[in-house]
């Protein structure tokens, strides 16, 4: 078992998968393929698929028409750039014919999360000697040749394609109807042509599912998140006013991670130990685990995180010989495995900052059927929660169950990012979204995953404000990486025919007036003049006129196409209330990027978020009691908190988080009450400092003319006679 401090997350899966019945067959290929709608199928990655639908990926032409059915399609990252210059379209297209349709897919290279100085290690330790020499230790570069892509799918609003290319297709496309993830059917190779069948599958979840979801347990511990916040919280340097390097002063204009959207970048150390490498013995594993963390990134790219955040991988280990690994246990026994893995990694990782393969979080990959307490075998992944710059903590183990195993490491970093699970009774966010879909930090991981919660987006963005996620502000592509891309749009898309055959079979686009605007809502005829509407308009590029489509709701001319949309900050909102009534407070304005909000991959704002301004400089009355002493009293009565009724009185200490409630009582025991006091609390005796966002920071603007709180000597304490409580975490 693990000592107690540490603060776990564990997650469990219930893994649903769920296809369109209809089987679209293209190709003597797929005609002479016995399939039984009850089959349940092997991907090359993911075992015990039901209800998959069975398809021939296609390299076409612009136009549709076949190109090849030769795969994989790879690029060389060097010369990208001179090539694109040559050609206005650098586009690579695709058709994968599923749900009833043709749905062809644009790609554009993308692999901005490939460090231009990632190393691959594989580590082959002889047991006979506690040193590496070069028949033990290998390193190499990755190859400059790259095949991950990311795209859209032409005619579905608000489509997106993560897809790797390497030996066939491997990723996922989201649609109108749903996310489908893709991978080549195991065993099937590829014909003399290039055909070569696929599986592509979809999750949905029926009711009896949802019931049988629910009962499932997720997590063995509580959802401590607030001991875990409080613990990295003290971990800060304890007043970072007291540093002159560190000292932010209130008007500075440089950026401030407590007022400004900085760009962050999570550089990843992936480790795959014996049993993954076993498993895909034969296989390229090494592109897998890249095409798993090009979904990885993805995830971190939606607008839904609120902030602009890179996954980047610096750095794969390979465990040729984990047994003679010094310190390293991997085993099914998740808690134990977490610790000794974070022991580990944390030797392997540069203490030098700016070294191109450090590091900011390690993620081991694993095939152990990893178990919590007991037998409770349902477990897919563990990790510290808001430890991503703890050397010491900045881990987490993911088991390899497929494609999955992209959600399951979005999910895990999340945690690491302060991140809790998202249910009504710990975030107080549903774990689905209004589209049935679910959310990343559902405590139960499902297939049909797009989005983070609000809950999420606002324990992300508190994590990076309060300070704690320093160490992602490096950028490892230094200098900057020139072989950069932006993330591709949805181009052209199919006649309204179509679209209305698929909301309700068998119907015809209804006939319109000529001054009506066909771009607003599709109207479909379900026979003699009934026209029905599912509200929505048209896919962009349906034509509208002569020589003119549909794109974003309007009818231009043909050609035009959306393009990403990055986002711009809006207004500036009104300052806030003053977070006190004399003595210098603080009062907030924020803004939001919404002006536009980033789209279709568009990149979140960078700057400025939040502003701040002293208030109400005015002193207090010397007889009241001071801002921090108001807050230590309000614990007087919170039995629950306190473990009985005290007079509290606030405390201070040279060594304890002057941004940290700590309070004394009659007892002469004191105790963390809070992890972060009020905004413009006092911070330091004899300054000016006072806490903002938890971080103690100079103001010019207010004088202090008494300590406000006491010290050991003023209440003739003695240390000796204090007793520590514990109010946030557990050690």
């Amino acid at each position: 078992m693990y000592n107690e401090k540490y603060t776990i997350v564990k997650v469990y899966v219930i893994f649903y998968l769920f296809a369109a019945e209809t089987l679209l067959v293209i190709g003597d290929k797929l005609d002479d393929y016995q399939r039984n709608p009850n089959d349940i199928y092997n991907g090359r990655y993911t075992r015990d698929i039901k209800d998959a639908e069975l398809l021939i990926p296609r390299h076409v032409h612009e136009n549709g028409a076949l190109n090849t059915y030769q795969l994989p399609k790879f690029y060389q990252r060097e010369k990208l750039e001179k090539e694109r210059r040559r050609r206005e379209n650098t586009l690579l297209h695709l058709v994968l014919p599923f749900n009833g349709a043709d749905n062809h897919v644009e790609l554009k290279p993308y692999h901005d999360f490939i460090s231009p100085d990632m190393v691959i290690e594989t580590r082959s330790l002889d047991s006979e000697s506690s040193r590496f020499n070069e028949s033990n230790l290998h390193f190499k570069w990755p190859s400059d040749n790259q095949c991950h892509y990311r795209g859209a799918l032409r005619g579905h609003a608000n489509s997106r394609a993560t897809l790797s290319l390497c030996e066939g297709v491997v990723g996922y496309v989201n649609t109108d109807h749903g996310r489908y993830y893709i991978e080549p059917l195991d065993g099937d190779l590829p014909d003399d042509d290039g055909q070569h069948i696929h599986l592509i599958y979809k999750k949905e979840i029926s009711h009896e599912n949802m019931a049988h979801a629910n009962k499932a347990p997720f997590c063995g511990v509580n959802d401590d998140w607030e001991s875990a916040w409080s613990e990295q919280l003290a971990r800060r340097p304890r007043n970072e006013a007291e540093s002159s390097s560190s000292v932010i002063p209130i008007n500075e204009k440089r950026a401030s991670s407590s007022t400004h959207s900085i760009h962050r970048y999570i550089e990843v150390a992936l480790v795959a130990d014996r049993r993954f490498l076993d498993f895909h013995k034969g296989t390229n594993y090494e592109q897998y685990l890249l095409t798993v963390m090009n979904m990885v990134s993805d995830y971190y790219h939606d607008a839904s995180v609120g902030n602009q955040i890179d996954v980047i991988v610096v750095r794969i280990v390979y465990l040729e010989k984990e047994k003679n690994e010094i310190d390293l246990q991997i085993s099914p026994d998740a808690e134990k495995t977490l610790e000794s893995f974070a022991k580990w990694i944390e030797k392997l990782n540069p203490t030098d900052t700016q070294h191109p393969n450090h590091f900011d979080i390690g993620a081991l990959v694993t095939r152990h059927d990893i178990c919590a307490e007991g037998n409770n075998c349902n477990l897919l992944g563990l990790a510290f929660v808001a430890a991503a710059c703890e050397r010491k903590k900045a881990a987490c183990i993911n088991e390899d169950s497929g494609l999955l195993l992209g959600i399951v490491i979005a999910h895990e970093i999340g945690h690491t990012l302060g991140c809790s699970h998202d249910t009504e009774e710990i975030s107080g966010c549903p774990s689905t979204d209004k589209d049935e879909s679910y959310f990343v930090m559902s405590p139960i991981v499902f297939i049909y995953t797009i989005r983070w919660s609000p809950c999420s987006r606002k324990f992300i963005t508190s994590f990076l404000e309060s300070g704690l996620g320093e160490c992602l502000i490096n950028n490892p592509k230094n200098p900057p990486d020139k072989y950069k891309f932006p993330n591709m749009l949805p181009g052209a898309m199919y006649d309204a025919d179509f679209q209305c055959k698929l909301n309700y079979p068998g119907s015809t686009p209804c006939e319109s007036d000529p001054d009506e605007d066909l771009c607003e809502e599709l109207w479909c005829n379900i026979g003699g003049d009934n026209c029905k509407s599912k509200g929505a308009p048209p896919a962009d590029g349906t034509k509208c006129a002569e020589n003119k489509w549909c794109i974003h709701k309007k009818c231009v001319e043909m050609g035009s196409r959306g393009d990403v949309v990055n986002g711009e900050w809006g207004n500036w909102g009104k300052l806030g209330e003053c977070s006190r009534t004399c003595g210098g407070g603080i009062k907030f304005a924020e803004r939001e990027c919404n002006n536009p909000a980033p789209k279709n991959g568009g990149r979140y704002c960078t700057g400025e978020r939040k502003k701040f301004d002293t208030c109400n400089t005015k002193p207090c009355d010397s007889s009241k009691p001071s801002f921090r002493a108001v807050q230590c009293s309000e614990y007087d009565k919170k039995t629950d908190v306190t473990g009985g009724a005290h007079k509290w009185q606030p405390f201070s200490r040279a060594d304890l988080d002057a941004c940290a409630l700590y309070c004394i009582n009659e007892k002469r025991s004191f105790m963390k009450l809070g992890p972060t006091t009020k905004d413009g609390t006092p911070c330091k005796t004899g300054t000016y400092n006072m806490c903002i966002s938890g971080v103690c920071r100079v103001s010019f603007r207010r004088a202090l003319f008494s300590s406000e709180w006491p010290t050991l000597e003023s209440l003739n304490l003695s240390e000796s006679r204090l007793r520590l409580g514990h109010r946030f975490g557990r050690g």
